[in-house]
């Protein structure tokens, strides 16, 4: 087995890009948002499309850098849980 070290260093192990459709829950509410997104630019006119397109890029942006912070806070998390561990020892 390679260390996760290593394969985290050569790029061959991203968490983040875990394959979420086995994730029924996931799958269903992004299929819903799709539909609803679809169904909402229907009723918009070609001005209101840019600045939906503009908000949802934003928001997708956001989720982005939420998702780097609570991954580097879990991980953070775990680092302490273990030294805090091995330090009792």
């Amino acid at each position: 087995m390679k260390s996760i070290i290593s394969e985290l260093f050569y790029g061959n192990f991203a968490p983040q890009a875990k394959n979420l459709s086995k994730n029924k829950k996931l799958k269903k509410k992004a299929t819903e948002l799709l539909k609803a997104e679809k169904e909402l630019l229907k009723h918009l006119d070609e001005e209101e499309k840019e600045l939906y397109l503009i908000y949802d890029g934003i928001y997708s942006d956001l989720l982005s850098l939420s998702e780097a912070d609570s991954f580097a806070l879990g991980f953070k998390t775990g680092a302490a849980l273990l030294m805090e561990t091995l330090s009792k020892v």
